[in-house]
């Protein structure tokens, strides 16, 4: 509904029952308007600056702040969980290059048998957490089904 046709809506000051006499045929007309979005509709603005001169500007200046704390808020979001994961994967490489550089020392020592064995948990260390970490994101990335009705 336009704002034009909005403002040609008679008010309920403006409206008025007419009576009907018993072999009439009353027809009744209802029309709404709805308004979605951070800010009243342009009309209720307009007359919220009607009642309270300057309202509208601080009003929409009321909105522009919470915008960009909102878009601030979510960026410091996305950069924690990108240092986050960086600092997961370096953790993640670090603990298996420790292990097999353990191991190599451990073989080159005479200590062959625990070398082998520590090379083996390294490696399964490292499939493990690289496929949890795939199953996760997979899991946290799923996009989320609606509710069946």
């Amino acid at each position: 509904m336009s704002e034009e046709e909005d403002s040609q809506l008679p008010s309920k000051e403006d409206s008025e029952v007419l009576p009907v006499e018993e072999d009439e045929e009353a027809e009744i007309v209802t029309r709404a308007s709805s308004w979605s979005g951070p800010l009243p509709s342009p009309r209720s603005l307009r007359e919220f600056e009607e009642i309270v001169p300057g309202s509208a500007d601080r009003l929409i200046t009321m909105v522009e702040k919470q915008g960009n704390h909102r878009m601030e808020i979510e960026k410091r979001v996305v950069d924690g969980e990108s240092r986050r994961a960086w600092v997961e994967l370096a953790a993640r490489h670090g603990i298996t290059l420790v292990g097999i550089i353990a191991s190599i020392l451990l073989v080159v020592f005479g200590y062959t048998p625990a070398g082998v064995i520590l090379t083996g948990l390294t490696t399964l260390f490292a499939a493990v957490t690289y496929l949890i970490g795939r199953i996760l994101d997979r899991i946290l990335n799923q996009p989320s089904e609606p509710p069946s009705q």
